[in-house]
């Protein structure tokens, strides 16, 4: 009975030096991570509908004797459709693999495009649940960002509008507009200008070009847009129109050719205009005038056949004096 009692107090006696070697014994804990462990994952958009969708899988491993159950929370920075398990169970000592389908658009709301160089943040947390009770969480999260997408537009602006009149003889400035309507900064690989129906027109750099950032920051160059020229968001060059003095009355067309460097495409704008001849305003004007020459002259005629009478009067008069004159002194 003793003996009994003795190994009983020793017992006691080692248990709190045991327990204070409890804490380098690890608890067996839970955790998650990503599939991909990647920086950043980019949305690819499609070329025609500017739309995505893509699965990132992620794992749950419960490394405890005993399953696990979690529930889940995710969450994205911008508007997006999201498919994934509200909640999950794993078992003892076990990893499994889950998914999250993310389906969205790469256009605002406004109908441009999502920026393609800012990041995006999908964050995943998981609670642990025993009961109704959580008991413990694990957070990740994962960059995303947008495929690039690279496009041009080509407009104008200015003093000429659409359908509008040059005279020969005279020039007008016309901006060109080349617009990014892409989703990240673009280049320009080639730029052409030319006319169409109107090969006697010609055009020259009207000494203005305005290049606009993303930021509202302008870059005023003395140069006409040209290759490698950088287009952040959009750029005004002015290009001025010269219609020579004998170009015939004629409708015609001004094209702009952008070849963006980011993917090769070509875009164009098209301006068309008519040509007036001065020509035939002043022969016009000729017309009007020889109709009041005309006039002048026949009142100028009428003067002199009216006069003509009363000259052969004078005549005859002075005559017959000078006869009776030269009578009287006849020696007869």
């Amino acid at each position: 009975m003793k003996r009994g009692l003795s190994v009983l107090l020793i017992s006691l006696m080692l248990m709190p030096a045991v327990s204070s070697q409890g804490p380098g014994l690890e608890q067996p804990e839970w955790n998650i991570g990503w599939v991909l462990e990647e920086d950043t994952l980019y949305m690819d958009l499609d070329s025609d509908t500017y739309r995505y969708s893509m699965i990132i899988e992620f794992w749950v491993d419960n490394s405890r004797p005993i399953p696990l159950n979690v529930d889940l929370d995710a969450e994205f920075d911008i508007d997006a459709e999201m498919d994934y398990p509200s909640q999950v169970s794993v078992g003892a000592n076990s990893n499994e693999t889950f998914e999250i389908e993310l389906t969205g658009s790469g256009i605002n709301s406004d109908g441009g495009f999502l920026d393609a160089k800012s990041n995006r943040t999908l964050t995943l947390n998981a609670q642990e649940v025993l009961g109704e009770q959580n008991i413990g969480s694990n957070e990740i999260e994962q960059i995303l960002k947008f495929s690039s997408l690279h496009q041009f537009t080509v407009s104008f602006s200015g003093d000429l509008v659409a359908n509008d009149e040059i005279k020969s003889g005279t020039d007008e400035d016309l901006d060109v507009v080349i617009t990014n309507s892409g989703n990240t900064i673009d280049a320009i690989s080639q730029i052409d200008y030319r006319f169409s129906g109107c090969p006697q027109m010609n055009y020259a750099y009207g000494g203005y070009t305005n290049i606009l950032s993303d930021t509202g920051a302008d870059r005023v160059t003395d140069k006409p847009l040209e290759k490698g020229t950088a287009i952040p968001d959009v750029a005004y060059t002015t290009m001025n129109l010269e219609a020579p003095s004998g170009h015939p009355d004629k409708s015609c067309k001004f094209m702009v050719d952008v070849t963006s460097e980011g993917n090769g495409k070509t875009y164009s704008g098209i301006m068309e205009f008519t040509v007036e001849k001065i020509e035939s305003i002043s022969n016009e004007n000729n017309e009007e005038n020889g109709d009041k020459d005309t006039t002048s002259d026949s009142s100028d005629f009428a003067v002199e056949d009216n006069s003509l009478p009363a000259i052969s009067s004078l005549l005859c008069i002075l005559t017959v004096i000078f006869s009776a004159v030269i009578r009287r002194n006849d020696p007869k």
